[in-house]
Parts: C-alpha cells; structure tokens; sequence
C-alpha cells in the first residue's frame, strides 16, 4: 500500500530522544500524534492514512490495544447490566462501583467468591458471548458481540497497522519520561476467521474499563471508558502479515 507514513517515521527517529508531551502512561502514542500533526482520537476509523498507529514501549509487557467495541446482546444497555450485576465498590470512593477487568475464551476470571466470567464464541450464533457463571450456574446476562459487528469495527479501524515501537527513560533531573521511536511495522491482516480463532484460543482477549463521573453535575453516573480487544506483541504475526518494516536506528 502506499503511504508516506515510514518516511514520517524516519524523520522522527532521526530527531533523537523526544520529551514526552503528556505526563501519564499515554504520552508515548500522544507525543508521536503531535509529532505527526494528527489529532488525537478515539474515533471508529484508522488514525492515518487507513492505517491504524499503535506506540509500544520496548521490552513492554504491555497489550496492544488493537480496538474498542462496546458489546450489544439482547438488551439496550449492557454496560449498565455488567456494572449492576458484577460491579465491585471502587478503592477511593466506596459509594460508587467500578468493573475492570480482562478476559479469555480458555479460563474463568474470578469476579467474587462466587462469581467467575469468561469469553465464548458461538460460530453458530455468529456472536462471542460473555458468560457468567454464580455459585457453579451459568447466570443470564445477555452479553455478547456479534461477528457483523466485529468485522465491520476491524475493517474500518485495524486492518492495516503500523507499530512504532520506542525506547524510553525518566530524567532525574525532571522527572520526565523522554522517547527514542526506533521501530517501524506496518502489517495487513490475516483475515476476519484468523481474528475469530485467536480469541477461541485465548490469543486476543476482551477488557472492560467501566467507571463513573467525577464531575459534580455528573457524579456517580457511569463512565464507560472502553471495552478493548487486545493481543500481545509477541502474537501479533499470528493475527497480521508484516509487509513493511524499518528499525535502523541511527546514531
């Protein structure tokens, strides 16, 4: 495919280290945005050029984050049916509840002494469903995400993907995080059935990340921050063909 984007890179590696334009966990993906002059987004679509950038810190044990997807099911409101079914007091404010949690098709996830939760696709259906199990029963929640749904999000969002991967250290003498960006792929993916079989066998896992407003006129209300699939960096060629690359880092 055709894109300038690794010339872009090439500048920017080239420039050296890079203070980190935001002071939390998201500068290194933010800082390279602003270097790219693109803004910042959680929008459906792909970030550049339909291709989809995702930053990772070298040596990271971090997930990539491949997309978001909030599930649909048999009711109007899921996440409001997960934070009231299976939501657990929050740390800071014991009024209010949180949900965060990950998932796989391969293990149940203990929720509470008598409650665990797990991933299960139904090629049948045509649909991953979330499946909750209380006290050794499975117990109805309705939840689930539909292959119509998941295809169109991957075709928009991550069929093409560009890791740039980036080395990094925090000053002592600021205490700022600064970015070597030192790695460039660009990949295509697989196919939509390859997606399907890496959550059967446990390789792309589902996350939920659900809140609540802190904000005075919204307080307690529930904040939705995202439901991510996700896959580590050492299974991504299992998901995806690399049909480009660029790691010279130069001196």
């Amino acid at each position: 495919m055709k894109t300038d984007l690794k010339e872009k890179f090439i500048k920017i590696r080239d420039k050296g280290w890079i203070k980190s334009k935001r002071n939390d966990s998201s500068g290194i993906g933010y800082t390279f945005e602003q270097l790219l002059n693109i803004e910042e987004n959680s929008f459906f679509i792909a970030d550049y050029e339909e291709i989809e950038i995702k930053t990772h810190r070298t040596n990271s044990m971090e997930k990539i984050h491949l997309f978001r997807l909030t599930p649909d099911g048999d009711y109007l409101f899921p996440i409001k049916s997960i934070i009231e079914e299976l939501g657990y007091t929050d740390k800071k404010n014991k009024k209010f509840k949180v949900f965060r949690k990950r998932f796989n098709s391969i293990h149940f996830t203990r929720i509470n002494n008598n409650t665990f939760a797990k991933i299960e696709v139904k090629r049948k259906q045509k649909k991953i469903y979330f499946i909750i199990v209380r006290n050794h029963k499975r117990y109805p929640l309705y939840i689930s995400w539909s292959f119509e749904e998941l295809e169109k999000r991957i075709n928009l969002k991550i069929k093409n993907l560009a890791i740039i991967e980036a080395e990094s250290f925090i000053s002592k003498i600021n205490g700022k995080e600064y970015f070597l960006y030192s790695k460039y792929s660009l990949y295509r993916i697989k196919s939509f059935e390859k997606f399907i079989e890496l959550i059967e066998n446990g390789m792309i896992t589902i996350s939920f990340n659900i809140g609540y407003h802190k904000e005075e006129n919204k307080l307690g209300m529930i904040k939705d921050h995202g439901t991510s699939f996700s896959i580590n960096l050492n299974n991504i060629n299992n998901l995806y063909d690399l049909i480009d690359e660029e790691r010279d880092v130069k001196k």
